[in-house]
């Protein structure tokens, strides 16, 4: 019997590390002791003990630094115990992580414990379970990291079992991290719907559903569900123009209830005016639009905390001024204005004025700051 703890690095999460509850399951049916630990090991270890092996999960690239520390941490409290490192960053970026920590990480899924159900018991309680029910996608899209961590479609095979397992009879938030469900089998689609409905369990599809696939067959199937919030993407509109536009009417005639949002990758391969575009095409139906600024993965986001890639469109200045114009006029990072009216009042007329006015953004604030000094205003 080995003692092994299994350490999630201190970043900010709103769920359970579902690899290492993975993990923790498999090596508990081995007859191994196990403990989880947030945040980077103490001198006392393994709760008193010394650790024999030590796993360690990684989440995006923007908190590598995090991972980094917490790897070599554990080097030097215990040099003599066997780490093992994997997650999306360390997928991403292994040879990043060998040169900082001399660790070669684990790339990609862990096939050993894929079909583990999650270990619940060693981990804090949660209102929060996820799960895949399928794995990969075939879209391969070039910003997305899925191609790389996921490379192959399939459908999980004891994924109710998981769920099962999780809830303990318990109504709970199942949050299903599927990259495109909407992409899966017919058949598993149906099974899945059925079986949310028949536990009375919440859902969110939190990654989205994938809009160019979504007709009224899917919105039929899933208005059964109890699903608070429907995700779809605007990224791209070569791709996704009309698409979206039908997915949100359709969403809203079968679904009237169900609060849409829809992520907006900009800093990519797409201009400033094709933001202003896609805002208000989603203002006019109504819809929340997520911003999301594309990086790239490099050491410097890793060392430097920053995200300083600036796509073939855009400039450094044009960005951090949006950053700040989007900051001002968005509502909990949801750009949504009711009325298209109010969205260009807000946003410029047409995309020129849109562009005009993030370049001058900063001049025309300071202006208005100085302005208020001048009438003894005052910043709440």
């Amino acid at each position: 019997m080995k003692n092994i703890l299994l350490i999630e690095p201190n970043y900010p999460t709103k769920v359970l590390p579902f690899g290492l509850q993975k993990i923790a399951t498999y090596l508990l049916n081995k007859g191994h002791s196990v403990k989880y630990r947030k945040g980077c090991p103490t001198p006392s270890g393994f709760f008193g003990e010394v650790p024999d092996e030590i796993y360690i999960t990684s989440l995006f690239t923007y908190f590598g630094k995090e991972v980094i520390k917490t790897i070599n941490v554990s080097k030097r409290l215990f040099p003599k115990a066997k780490i093992h490192v994997g997650g999306i960053f360390a997928s991403l970026m292994p040879e990043y992580i060998k040169k900082k920590t001399g660790i070669s990480p684990h790339i990609g899924l862990l096939k050993k414990v894929d079909n583990c159900i999650p270990n619940f018991d060693l981990f804090p309680e949660t209102e929060k379970i996820t799960v895949f029910t399928s794995r990969g996608c075939f879209r391969k899209c070039k910003f997305c990291a899925v191609k790389s961590l996921e490379p192959n479609f399939f459908v999980v095979d004891n994924w109710k079992k998981q769920i099962t397992n999780s809830c303990k009879n318990k109504e709970r938030l199942i949050i299903v991290q599927d990259n495109n469900f909407t992409a899966s089998p017919w058949s598993h689609q149906k099974d899945a719907v059925d079986f949310f409905v028949k536990n009375n369990l919440t859902v969110d599809f939190q990654q989205g559903l994938d809009c160019r696939l979504f007709k009224e067959k899917h919105v039929k199937l899933y208005s059964k569900l109890n699903i608070p919030v429907i995700r779809f993407a605007f990224d791209n509109i070569e791709t996704e123009d009309g698409y979206i536009q039908e997915a949100i009417k359709l969403t809203k005639k079968y679904m009237p209830k169900t609060e849409i949002r829809s992520f907006v990758l900009y800093n990519f391969k797409d201009k400033p005016e094709d933001m202003w575009y896609r805002f208000g095409e989603l203002n006019k139906l109504g819809t929340k639009a997520y911003p999301m600024k594309y990086a790239d993965i490099s050491v410097e986001n890793i060392e430097n905390l920053k995200r300083t890639f600036v796509g073939e469109h855009w400039n450094e200045k044009f960005l951090k001024n949006l950053l700040n114009f989007l900051i001002k006029k968005s509502r909990g990072s949801m750009v949504i204005y009711y009325s298209y009216e109010s969205f260009k009042k807000h946003f410029g007329k047409s995309a020129k004025e849109f562009v005009n006015i993030i370049k001058n953004y900063n001049t025309i604030e300071t202006k208005r700051e100085n302005k208020k000094r001048e009438m003894g205003g005052f910043d709440l």
